[in-house]
């Protein structure tokens, strides 16, 4: 996963476990996919999409044609 520390991914991971709501921001929809269940794809401060994830992750990727 790029861009993220395996130290910084572990505590996601622990907050994951203990139930804990997260807030995180990234460009990178690969990251979306593996740490979030639902997302907001936010462009110029107003929501585009949003639901589960891995949803909101392809539509991206489709607009913005990432792979990442």
């Amino acid at each position: 996963m790029p861009n993220i520390n395996l130290t910084c991914l572990a505590r996601i991971r622990e907050l994951q476990g203990q139930g804990k709501t997260i807030i995180f921001v990234t460009h990178a929809p690969k990251q979306v996919d593996e740490l979030c269940n639902l997302a907001v794809w936010l462009e110029e401060g107003a929501i585009k999409n949003q639901g589960e994830a891995k949803e909101v992750a392809q539509a991206y990727r489709e607009i913005v044609g990432t792979v990442g």
